[in-house]
């Protein structure tokens, strides 16, 4: 049984708060308890027209999250899940963030693709196949994720997607046309401070980058949405989620793709 309307606007009046002001709760309001994933949408959508005044430009894209099985046991997540990458919390490489803003420093170097075509309704089911001819650049980037909860890796699935997705800010590379590019095969190795501690590589999420595209075009159209062109997909981390403290600095080395890299201050 889906939690009602008035519980939904007081999960995302919470979330919003956080957002704007910072700082963390324990969880959601009572009025929430036993919320499903759907419901924890619902307050997504709610928190997004929130902090973007339903604005289309405001959102650049989505980031989607426990894209592999180590994530997802992180998280205590038994699939994948998707939020959205807003204008105002996305940054060009080489970047410079402060730490005051975040509640945890928590990095992920990620593919993202950009889409050239619209993936609609209609194909039952997208694969990674059928969404391929859709993108048409890749972006090498980091993804800065952080939680509005406390203990955001014990709240479960509905809160964290409530918190679109434990996003907070996303840091993109160059754009490069997709064609050539072997996106499973793409490595990726994170260094913090000029010393290397992870290395990744594409096939690393499930199914690859376009399986994981493929997955969020199939998602979006059972939730009434869709895809479209222009919009950037960042598909998930390549290595473990990567702690970091201010005044570290993180690169993240794509190779052909290029660097990307962000500092906390």
């Amino acid at each position: 049984m889906a939690i009602d309307p008035a519980a939904i606007e007081a999960g995302a009046d919470r979330l919003f708060t956080l957002f704007e002001k910072g700082g963390q709760a324990d969880g959601l309001p009572d009025a929430c308890a036993g919320l499903s994933v759907a419901d924890g949408y619902a307050i997504q959508k709610s928190l997004l027209a929130r902090l973007t005044g339903d604005i289309e430009r405001a959102r650049v894209g989505y980031k989607i999250g426990a894209t592999n099985a180590v994530a997802r046991q992180l998280l205590n997540a038994d699939h994948p899940f998707h939020g959205s990458l807003l204008a105002d919390r996305c940054y060009r490489s080489p970047a410079v963030l402060d730490s005051a803003r975040l509640n945890k420093l928590a990095i992920e170097p990620e593919l993202a693709l950009v889409l050239g075509a619209d993936l609609p309704a209609g194909v039952d089911p997208h694969t990674a196949d059928s969404v391929a001819a859709a993108v048409a650049d890749v972006v090498p980037a980091l993804e800065i994720v952080d939680s509005r909860f406390a203990a955001w890796t014990e709240v479960g699935l509905p809160s964290l997607v409530a918190d679109n997705g434990v996003n907070a800010f996303w840091i993109e590379g160059t754009a490069r046309p997709l064609a050539g590019i072997d996106l499973t095969a793409q490595q990726v190795s994170v260094a913090r401070n000029g010393v290397t501690e992870h290395e990744g590589v594409g096939g690393n999420v499930d199914g690859g980058p376009l399986g994981v595209l493929a997955w969020l075009a199939n998602m979006l159209n059972r939730q009434g949405e869709m895809l479209k062109k222009g919009q950037k997909i960042s598909t998930g981390t390549l290595t473990p989620v990567i702690a970091a403290a201010p005044g570290d600095t993180l690169e993240a080395d794509f190779g052909a793709l290029g660097t990307v890299a962000v500092s906390f201050r």
